[in-house]
């Protein structure tokens, strides 16, 4: 038996013996115990309290179970037969105590009795395959079986309506092997974005039932990008097993000959190409100042030679020179971080995702002190 306050004990049996009352003045009042529990539970979902329940002892009433494997809600109600004994409707299917195991029964009552269901509520649930709070797109995309309408196992999918403002359900959904191919799931995730995206453009939530419609979108869209990474990964595999094979057999030839070619030319050709450009600038110089000299001298000297950048290679193949690269040599980051964020323009931005980005590390760490230029603030947010 669930464990109750006593506030809490005397509300569920005050609200019992009321319905007991309200039962038998009605048209059924031989049904005034078998429903007067299911009657309670229905109220204390609204008012917040619970009744207890007995394991194996199931009461009538109308109830939502999940499936096995947590696709879809079934219908499942409590009732009795012509024998008296109670019995059990689950989705339109007879489940007698005599013809299961003590624990299968057991199991099924204690699942059923967390989620009563008013009549209504249980009515939609059988005629559409989802709850009234559930979100048509989330439901139709998990393939909820319409078993007590179709009477075949026909599944839903959603469909788009013409004015695109929410999203519909119709039958023959393609099989479970189908549905997960890329072309089944992009058929799901389309579906699904109409739904999510109108309900993003129209804001937060104003009632509970659109907070659980969004949720049920949400959790599809999860489950979507799971599998399709799932899928990748299946397909991925044997293409990267392939690509590390290639890696493996090629990588001294793609790796070692361009690492001995930098070598070459760092250590060996610039080095004497620095020196060789050294002798022709000092050559220069001096052919210029003995110019200079002549020239002031009354003479007609003859025009020194243009210069020519030395190269190494006999000529055969790719010939190398010396080639000026600018680049950066940081002697002070302080100024220069606070030039960067007041004169880079677009930049900006870049720089402020990558402070964020370090601001969120310490803030994530709680570091005390609190870095100077920042605070650690806390916002909520759905999971």
């Amino acid at each position: 038996m669930q464990t109750q306050t006593l506030e809490h004990t005397t509300k569920w049996q005050e609200v019992r013996a009321e319905w007991v009352r309200k039962l038998r003045d009605g048209k059924t009042p031989e049904k005034a115990e078998d429903y007067a529990s299911w009657f309670t539970r229905c109220q204390g979902l609204k008012e917040g309290f619970d009744v207890p329940s007995h394991n194996g002892k199931p009461e009538c009433g109308y109830y939502a179970v999940q499936s096995i494997n947590k696709t879809r809600w079934c219908t499942c109600c409590y009732q009795r037969d012509e024998k008296g004994t109670i019995v059990c409707l689950l989705d339109g299917g007879l489940r007698h105590p005599k013809e299961m195991k003590l624990e299968k029964w057991e199991e099924m009552w204690t699942r059923a009795v967390k989620k009563p269901l008013e009549y209504a509520d249980y009515k939609h649930l059988k005629d559409t395959g989802r709850l009234p709070g559930e979100s048509e797109a989330a439901a139709a995309d998990r393939g909820n079986v319409v078993s007590i309408n179709a009477g075949n196992g026909a599944t839903l999918v959603p469909t788009a309506r013409t004015d695109e403002s929410m999203v519909t359900t119709t039958h023959n959904q393609p099989p479970e092997a189908v549905a997960d191919t890329y072309e089944g799931l992009l058929n799901q995730f389309e579906l699904l974005k109409i739904s999510a995206e109108n309900r993003i453009k129209q804001g937060a939530a104003k009632t509970k039932e659109e907070a659980d419609q969004a949720t049920d979108d949400a959790e599809r869209l999860l489950k979507i990008g799971k599998k399709a990474d799932g899928k990748y990964k299946e397909e991925y595999e044997p293409l990267d097993q392939k690509v590390r094979v290639l890696r493996v057999k090629w990588n001294i030839l793609r790796t070692e000959p361009d690492e001995l070619k930098k070598q070459l030319k760092t250590r060996v050709v610039t080095p004497w190409l620095k020196a060789e450009d050294d002798k022709q600038k000092a050559e220069v110089a001096r052919l210029r100042a003995e110019y200079d000299a002549a020239n002031a001298a009354g003479a007609t000297p003859t025009a020194p030679p243009p210069s020519t950048k030395p190269t190494t290679g006999s000529g055969l193949g790719r010939q190398s020179s010396l080639r000026t690269n600018s680049k950066c040599k940081l002697n002070n980051r302080v100024p220069f971080i606070l030039y960067l964020i007041e004169h880079s323009g677009q930049g900006r931005q870049e720089i402020d995702e990558v402070l964020q980005k370090f601001g969120d590390a310490y803030a994530r760490a709680k570091t005390d002190p609190v870095p100077p230029g920042i605070e650690y603030v806390e916002e909520q947010t759905a999971v």
